[in-house]
C-alpha cells in the first residue's frame, strides 16, 4: 500500500492512509501490546521497558486509528469540513483517553486494560463505529444503484470488507477489557493466555484480509464478487 501511494505522488491517496493504519495500529500497535500484555504472565519486564512497550504501542494504535478515520474523511466524505470535524474530534478524545489511563496509573498495571483503560477504550470503539457506519451507510446507497445497473459488484464489496475489517478492529481492542472485568487477570492461565492469544491473530488477520481483498482483489475474487451480486442484478 505505501509502495503504491508513493508512486501516486499524493500524500494523503487512501492507499497510504490505509498503509500506515495497518503498519502502525494492526501491525506495530498490537505486536507492543500483546507482548506487555503476554509479558505480565509469563516473563515480568523491568518497570522501564514495560511502560516503554504499552505507551509505544497505545500511540502507535492512536496513530493507525487517526491514519484510518482520515482515509474516511477522504472516501466518504469527500474532504469535506463535516467529515474533518467528525474525524478531528474523535481524535482528541482518543488522546484525551489515552492521557487519562496514564494519569490514573493504567499503563503501569499489570492488567493493563482494567477500569482505568476503559474511557480510553471507549474512544477506540467510537472511531471504527463511525468508520462501520459510514460504510455501511453508503453501501446500502449502491446496492440500490447496483440493482438498477449503475454501481459497480467490487465496490459494494468493497464497503463491506472495510466495515469487517473495523469490526475486526472493535472486537480485537474490547478483547482484554472484557477479561479483565470478567476473570481474576493474577489468575489467569496459561491455556486461556494462549487461547486469548490466538483470538487477537485471528482478528489480525480478518483485518488485514480484509483490507488487502479491499484493496488489491484478485482475479479469482473478483469473479466470485460479481458471480455473487449477479444476482442482486438479477432480482
Amino acid at each position: 500500500m505505501l509502495r503504491r501511494a508513493r508512486r501516486s505522488g499524493d500524500p494523503a491517496v487512501p492507499e497510504r492512509l490505509l498503509g500506515l493504519h495497518l503498519l502502525l495500529a494492526i501491525g506495530a500497535g498490537s505486536l507492543l501490546l500483546s507482548v506487555a500484555s503476554t509479558s505480565a504472565h509469563v516473563a515480568p519486564l523491568a518497570r522501564g521497558p514495560f511502560v516503554a512497550i504499552t505507551l509505544a504501542g497505545n500511540v502507535a494504535t492512536i496513530l493507525g486509528l487517526m491514519a484510518a478515520l482520515w482515509f474516511n474523511v477522504h472516501v466518504f466524505h469527500e474532504g469535506q469540513a463535516g467529515g474533518r470535524a467528525v474525524a478531528g474530534l474523535v481524535s482528541a478524545l482518543m488522546w484525551a483517553g489515552l492521557i487519562g489511563y496514564v494519569a490514573r496509573g493504567g499503563i503501569r498495571s499489570p492488567d493493563l486494560y482494567g477500569p482505568a483503560s476503559w474511557p480510553y477504550v471507549a474512544t477506540m470503539v467510537l472511531a471504527d463505529l463511525w468508520l462501520v457506519s459510514d460504510a455501511l451507510r453508503f453501501r446500502r446507497q449502491l446496492l440500490r444503484r447496483l440493482a438498477l445497473g449503475l454501481a459497480e459488484p467490487l465496490v459494494v464489496d468493497r464497503l463491506l470488507l472495510w466495515s469487517l475489517a473495523s469490526l475486526s478492529r472493535v472486537a480485537l481492542v474490547l478483547i482484554a477489557p472484557i477479561t479483565s472485568a470478567a476473570f481474576d487477570m493474577s489468575h489467569l492461565s496459561n491455556a486461556a493466555l494462549t487461547s486469548l492469544l490466538l483470538l487477537s491473530a485471528l482478528l489480525i488477520l480478518a483485518a488485514t484480509l480484509s483490507l488487502w481483498l479491499m484493496l488489491v482483489p484478485g482475479p479469482a475474487y473478483q469473479r466470485w464478487v460479481e458471480r455473487r451480486f449477479a444476482r442482486v442484478q438479477a432480482g
